[in-house]
């Protein structure tokens, strides 16, 4: 395991704690952000392609790496700004009582994965630019990236969840 595993592991394992802490009711408001954050970077991905390619040729030149370096770290800004204001404030808080811990663990263990993988999987996409890796990735490196949340979650199920969460919280 190398020390990118082992960071990411870390940053997920501390989200699991923050859930714990936080409870559910709170965490699952963070959950519908993050879920709309990444709707929001898939939709544009494939609907918006071949715009964000010309936005980006105009900001950063034609260079490939260069292009992929800025679209990883817009993504991953997006994405960390949403964040930030999830946990920053009572932005969605769902129905529920804290001290279930199964409940508390889970979320915070759901939100570390759809956060820190979704980083992930975007600094695997630019072939990670800022770390100076590429091409020397683990085993478990290599079959963990199949399984994060944008490798998974197309923008028509990521919108279909964002939906049930919303309909979830104001459900009497």
């Amino acid at each position: 395991m190398g020390y990118l595993e082992i960071a990411f592991i870390a940053v997920w394992i501390m989200f699991a704690v923050i859930g714990v802490i936080r409870g559910y009711p709170r965490e699952l408001g963070v959950t519908a952000m993050l879920l709309i954050a990444l709707f929001v970077t898939e939709f544009i991905e494939e609907r918006y392609q071949a715009f964000a390619n010309r936005a980006l040729a105009y900001f950063v030149g034609s260079d490939a790496t260069a292009q992929l370096t800025a679209r990883m770290l817009l993504y991953c800004g997006f994405l960390i700004v949403i964040a930030y204001i999830a946990y920053e404030g009572d932005t969605l808080v769902f129905r529920g009582k804290r001290g279930k811990l199964a409940f508390d663990l889970g979320n915070g263990i759901l939100n570390g994965y759809l956060f820190v993988g979704s980083l992930w999987y975007y600094l695997n996409s630019a072939n990670y630019p800022l770390l100076g890796r590429s091409g020397d990735l683990s085993p478990l490196n290599q079959a963990i990236i199949r399984f994060l949340p944008p490798a998974v979650f197309t923008w028509q199920y990521l919108i279909v969840l964002v939906i049930l969460l919303i309909l979830a919280r104001f459900w009497k």
